[in-house]
């Protein structure tokens, strides 16, 4: 199954960027947006830690499922859940964590979000 998500030519950071097919089947990875073609990601190859990917990169350009703004979001001047995110640049991946001592994909997002007094569902294909 291919899920296809419209990609908003007026995406706003602080929408979330969702990619199939990474590591598994479906949709199997989400990713802040934070401006200027970039995204906030806790990453689990490389260096596994929280870092920034470009959109145009041919990995997330290839896997790209679309994008989801979260409701209610306001992002005043000082864009705070891209603030949260950067805040954290370089904790480590860690498997089924969601705390600043670590992170994985979905818990990542979850975190930043609640930093900000948004709760998300735990998981990217409940956040979706």
């Amino acid at each position: 199954m291919r899920y296809i998500f419209s990609y908003h030519k007026d995406i706003q950071v602080g929408d979330l960027m969702f990619f199939q097919d990474t590591h598994r089947p479906g949709i199997s990875h989400v990713e802040i947006y934070s401006g200027n073609n970039q995204m906030i990601q806790a990453s689990r190859t490389d260096t596994e830690e929280v870092r920034i990917n470009y959109l145009s990169y041919n990995f997330y350009t290839e896997k790209f499922a679309g994008t989801r703004r979260v409701r209610n979001l306001i992002i005043p001047k000082s864009i705070p859940v891209v603030k949260e995110a950067t805040d954290l640049l370089n904790v480590p991946y860690q498997s089924g964590v969601t705390s600043p001592q670590g992170f994985d994909t979905g818990g990542f997002v979850q975190y930043v979000y609640k930093q900000i007094g948004i709760n998300l569902p735990r998981y990217r294909k409940d956040m979706l």
